[in-house]
Order: structure tokens, then C-alpha cells, then sequence
């Protein structure tokens, strides 16, 4: 599996430099319809019918699977308030920028098929008619089919049961990555800033200063998120990198780009918001694309590989992405999640559980 992703990852970034970095089409940079702006509509306008809006509220649980999950190179988000939308990957310009979310998004299709199904679920919704709820508690999880053997072609059909992953739970069974200060408006979410969990990589990311709008069909049936934040300097430096690129971290491969895996065409990235307002920090890695140098906003160099763990280096590198997702199942947590979990449950299993099973 991971040669035939490497061969993959590597003819897509090829074609996309052959193509000269512009838009390509299945496979590559996907076309602007499929990385549009989430419209924003009446619910009833979204389902052609308004009996909807008139219907009794239909309250319950709510799991979405992401069907799919892009970077986009688009300024849509200003997160740092100077009237300018952050994304690191399009303070490259072109071609450089189409070429980054080409690689990107190549190997997050594939991360799709190998890792854990990314879900969202909230124990309740106010009304899923709508939907509507002024006060949403929304968990991102990672789910595992119950197919026995693996079938993942059925994973999108709005109905498959899943097992709620042991990587999204704490001691006691509750989970890690629950997200609040979340409403739902007549089918227009809207989250609180904050920290949004990202497990499209090897190890759980997160991205910081997270703004998430989106939304959701009547029914609760489907929905279409964007998220904007950025990742932080000692965040994707501790998360793995590509297959592709060894040994590299994350973070590592963003500041060094494709060369370390042959393609010097694509460019690496550099820190665009400055998180702790002493000026962007900056990254220099050897020729191998390990981490040198970290230079402080105030100029003060920070040497050695380990320098992204360092306090004075907190900048981050601002982020867009889209997700689309449609209905699932969860049945409970995955079989023996206990030997799984790092820990006990320190003082004891909550009063009140978030899921809504045993």
C-alpha cells in the first residue's frame, strides 16, 4: 500500500508541474466548483421546499462522516484582523500555490482510504428538521467500519455503522476532541474560535485560532464545513510527515517543500501569523530538509533540530480547508478500547456520558 501511494503522490505532483501549476482536474488540484466558498442559504431554499421550516422539531443524535477534506489556496478567513484573509499557501503566488494543495490534497485522499474515517458527532441536536440548536457540543472522532473484512466502499452510503476509534478516547471512554461553542441556525453553523482537532495526519493535530462556519441540509442528512486556522510551529513539529519524506516531520516538510522528494518545483512554506507579536519566526533546514536553524521574531537563532519545541517559537502557519461530509452510524466504542487507551480513568467514569451508548 504505501509504494502504490508513493507512485501515486509523485506522478500527481509530475503532472501538476508538467501542467505548469494551473488548475488540473480529478486527482490534482480540484476545480474551483468543488473548492468554492460555502454558500450560505435558507435550509429551505437548500431542499426546494419550505415544508421543512413548518415541520414538528425532530431532536436526536447527529454522526457525519467527511467524504471529503481539501486544502484550499483561497483567502477566506482574516484571522490576525488586518483586513488581509491568511493562507500561508497562497503568500506563494502561482504556480507555487496550486502546486502545494496538489501534493497536499493527493496525500490526504489517500490518508482517507488508510486511516481512520474522520466523524463528527453530537449527542443532541435541538432540531434536526431545521437543523437548529443554540448550543451544539460537536466531537471529531476517528471511526472504524464494522465490515468484516474491511469494505470501504460503502462508507459514504448514509447509513454505515462505525466504532468510535480507542485514539479518540481518554481513560474513562469519553472523548479527547470535544469541540463547544458550536450553534446552528436554521442550517448555518457557526463555531466559536478556538481549537479545532484535525486527525488527517499520522498523530492528532491541532489547529489553533480555528474559525469554523458550514452548513447543514435539513435532515441533518449532510453538510459542508470550512475551517481556518493555522498550525503551530511546535504542533506540526510533532506530527510525522509524508511517507515520501523519511524521517521528515510535518513541519519540516512544509518548510522545505518538494525537494525532498524530488520535486525542487514546489516550494516550502513559511510562518505567516504572528502568534506571540514579536515578528514571524523563521526555519531554515539542511539540504536533507531536517530542521537547522529557528530564528526568533526578535532575531535570536535558536539552533538545532529540536528548536520548533522551543517556548519562544509559537508562530504558525495559517491554514483554509474545506470538508464535505453525509450521515453515519456509531455503535459504540471499538472492542477492547481499554488495552488501547494510555491510563485509567482518573477519578472515576463522568456522571453523565457525551455518548449516547453504554
Amino acid at each position: 500500500m504505501r509504494a502504490r501511494i508513493k507512485v501515486t503522490l509523485a506522478a500527481a505532483i509530475a503532472a501538476g508541474c508538467q501542467a505548469g501549476g494551473g488548475e488540473a482536474t480529478e486527482g490534482g488540484v480540484r476545480d474551483a466548483d468543488r473548492h468554492r466558498d460555502i454558500d450560505r442559504q435558507d435550509p429551505a431554499d437548500a431542499s426546494g421546499d419550505s415544508d421543512a421550516l413548518d415541520a414538528a422539531p425532530q431532536p436526536g443524535p447527529w454522526t457525519q462522516i467527511a467524504t471529503d477534506v481539501a486544502f484550499l489556496a483561497d483567502r477566506l478567513c482574516d484571522l490576525d484582523g488586518d483586513g488581509v484573509g491568511n493562507n500561508a499557501i497562497a503568500d506563494l503566488g502561482e504556480p507555487g500555490a496550486s502546486l502545494v494543495v496538489l501534493a497536499l490534497n493527493t496525500s490526504l485522499d489517500q490518508r482517507m482510504e488508510i486511516l481512520h474515517r474522520m466523524l463528527f458527532y453530537s449527542p443532541w441536536v435541538d432540531d434536526l428538521s431545521l437543523p437548529d440548536d443554540p448550543e451544539l457540543l460537536l466531537v471529531v472522532l476517528g471511526g472504524i467500519d464494522l465490515d468484516d473484512p474491511e469494505d470501504r466502499t460503502d462508507d459514504f452510503s448514509g447509513s454505515e455503522p462505525f466504532y468510535v476509534s480507542a485514539s479518540a478516547l481518554d481513560g474513562c471512554g469519553e472523548p479527547l476532541y470535544p469541540v463547544r461553542g458550536v450553534r446552528i441556525d436554521r442550517g448555518e453553523l457557526e463555531a466559536a474560535p478556538g481549537d479545532f482537532p484535525f486527525p488527517m495526519f499520522e498523530a492528532p493535530t491541532t489547529i489553533a485560532g480555528s474559525r469554523v462556519t458550514g452548513t447543514v441540509a435539513p435532515g441533518g442528512g449532510s453538510a459542508e464545513f470550512l475551517l481556518c486556522g493555522y498550525g503551530t510551529i511546535p504542533e506540526l513539529g510533532s506530527v510525522p510527515g509524508l511517507t515520501e519524506a523519511g524521517d521528515l516531520t510535518m513541519l519540516e516538510l512544509f518548510v522545505a517543500g518538494g525537494a525532498v522528494i524530488g520535486f525542487p518545483s514546489v516550494p516550502g512554506l513559511d510562518p505567516d501569523v504572528d502568534v506571540d507579536l514579536d515578528g514571524l519566526e523563521r526555519l531554515l533546514v539542511d539540504d536533507a530538509g531536517h530542521l537547522e536553524t529557528c530564528i526568533d521574531g526578535d532575531g535570536t537563532p535558536i539552533e538545532g533540530r529540536e528548536c520548533s519545541f522551543d517556548e519562544r517559537m509559537a508562530d504558525g502557519f495559517s491554514i483554509v480547508v474545506r470538508m464535505a461530509s453525509t450521515s453515519a452510524l456509531l455503535v459504540g466504542r471499538q472492542p477492547d478500547w481499554q488495552s488501547a487507551v494510555d491510563g485509567g480513568c482518573e477519578g472515576g467514569p463522568p456522571d453523565a456520558s457525551l455518548w449516547g451508548f453504554p
